[in-house]
């Protein structure tokens, strides 16, 4: 299986990201990059970003993998206010479902409804995990989970980790999430705030003696930021493209934990997990911010 980098999903028609105070949406030549990304689910954008045109251009990110692998393309942009994803995922690898309501509001309250197949049930859990390091470091921060000690996406030290459970209906032909979650790991160690921007790392297991909380929502803090959802349902477009689908979404920078304010390079990496058959850990993705 071909190792790449990935992304996140759901179906949303409407104009989503929209900067009125930004014209020009942060991608200037002097702070942004070279191709402007809007989220409005037409996808011309993104074609634009090609591997040739991302590799001159240190805000950009293109990783390709094979037509087989369950995320075949990922790429990556942002501007001031916003940090932006695109995948094309293969819709076989995941989960198919005609009944499952979009948008459930507890951890297992609807994707055990309505599976079709016998490889499709509640043991999948959340399929696609987006991992994001806001400061760009490897050394603050978490390791990607993994079964034992080994990090699933070695090198990618995470501050926070949208789960998504993602399945496609095959009666509407449409790719939905019936619940996502945002989780920032632990707000303090054995008594004493937690510093993201410290020197602290911590080894694979997310569970350590005197963290608390070990997974968190992304407001545990009470510092007012976020909804517990990143992205959310609004920031969010795809269209069904033959045995594909083209996914492209948003990430507030107002809702990005423990993003300091001198970063000026993000990492990020997915978890894809459906059966064995399915499964693919990305990253870590490297590019910088606009400013």
């Amino acid at each position: 299986m071909l190792m790449i980098g990935g992304a996140i999903a759901v179906a949303c028609e409407e104009k989503l990201i929209n900067n009125p105070d930004d014209p020009d949406n942060g991608n200037s030549e002097a702070s942004g990059p070279s191709v402007k990304v809007d989220i409005d689910g037409n996808f011309a954008d993104w074609d634009q970003i090609t591997t040739d045109v991302a590799g001159k251009d240190d805000y950009l990110a293109v990783v390709s993998a094979s037509a087989s692998d369950p995320i075949s393309v990922i790429k990556t942009s942002s501007d001031a206010l916003n940090v932006y994803f695109y995948a094309e995922i293969l819709i076989e690898a995941l989960p198919q479902n005609s009944i499952c309501s979009e948008w459930g509001d507890s951890y297992n309250g609807t994707p055990e409804k309505g599976y079709k197949g016998d490889t499709n049930n509640d043991a999948v859990g959340e399929v696609f995990n987006l991992f994001f390091d806001p400061d760009g470091k490897e050394e603050t921060g978490f390791f990607t989970y993994a079964d034992g000690d080994e990090a699933a996406i070695p090198g990618l030290g995470c501050e926070q980790c949208s789960q998504n459970f993602m399945f496609f209906n095959p009666d509407l032909k449409k790719l939905c999430i019936a619940w996502n979650q945002t989780n920032v790991g632990i707000t303090s160690l054995n008594g004493a705030p937690y510093d993201y921007n410290g020197d602290f790392f911590q080894e694979a297991n997310w569970n350590v003696d005197g963290a608390v909380p070990q997974w968190g929502w992304q407001n545990f803090a009470g510092d007012g930021k976020g909804d517990n959802i990143a992205p959310k349902p609004e920031n969010i477009a795809s269209k069904v493209d033959g045995t594909k689908v083209r996914v492209e979404f948003a990430i507030e920078k107002a809702d990005i934990v423990n993003l300091p304010d001198e970063a000026t390079e993000y990492a990020w990496g997915v978890c894809f997990r459906n059966t064995s058959e399915y499964t693919q850990d990305i990253g870590p993705i490297r590019a910088l911010y606009s400013k």
